[in-house]
């Protein structure tokens, strides 16, 4: 059974101690990725900086899917839209994974940012971003399978256009956990959705044109 990370993580966790989880995540991935072999990741798009040869990396996910605690044996990973909900009824978040390329020596991976396309709902709503540790189906997942999440965590907040979360220590982490399982997105006041309910729906990777995109900057170690 997976594990709710909301009501035990969000507000208990300061500036100082996400700040040294990514300085520490940093300086594991740099040991574990700095020797890795080069491979190419067909799909993603690239752009050349001086230097590492890496660059800039985009890429839209390989699969992203709804889950709803309302319905929690139904699969909507065919959905146009990721649902993102604190509300009575309980909440919905969303599922997404990415094909991580391999880190080519001589890179180091500065800054990894999630932008989300809003197609409706309440902005300046507290987004959170966890890692998921276990595989899941796009085609399958519900709620009620919903794989676990690990403790390391990423926010933002919602906007109109497009909400961009800082998820570098996450995409570390994946690194250097070795899994490649993608994140939780959800809205972070699920716990008080009885007094401040909200909600977002973004589209997903079905919505040609306006889907889920991670962009990772690589730069010279």
């Amino acid at each position: 059974m997976a594990r709710d990370p909301v009501t035990r993580t969000w507000r208990s966790l300061r500036a100082p101690t996400l700040l040294a989880i990514a300085v520490l995540s940093v300086s594991t991935a740099l040991a574990a990725t700095s020797s890795m072999p080069s491979t190419s990741n067909t799909g993603n798009s690239f752009s050349t900086e001086s230097g590492c040869t890496q660059g800039v990396v985009a890429m839209e996910p390989v699969a992203d899917a709804t889950i709803k605690a309302g319905e929690p044996n139904a699969n909507f990973g065919a959905a146009g839209t990721l649902e993102v909900a604190a509300i009575v009824a309980g909440p919905n978040r969303s599922l997404v994974r990415f094909d991580l390329p391999t880190i080519e020596p001589g890179c180091l991976l500065l800054s990894a940012q999630l932008a989300l396309t809003v197609n409706s709902g309440d902005p300046l709503r507290p987004i959170g971003a966890y890692q998921l540790s276990e595989a899941w189906d796009e085609n399958a997942v519900t709620w009620g399978t919903r794989p676990a999440v690990t403790p390391t965590v990423a926010g933002g907040v919602s906007a109109a256009g497009t909400t961009t979360i800082d998820v570098l220590v996450l995409v570390v982490a994946q690194y250097v956990a070795g899994g490649h399982h993608g994140m939780e997105i959800l809205d972070s006041q699920e716990a008080a959705a009885a007094t401040n309910p909200g909600s977002n729906s973004f589209f997903s990777r079905e919505t040609v044109g306006s889907a889920p995109v991670l962009t990772l900057t690589f730069v010279n170690l």
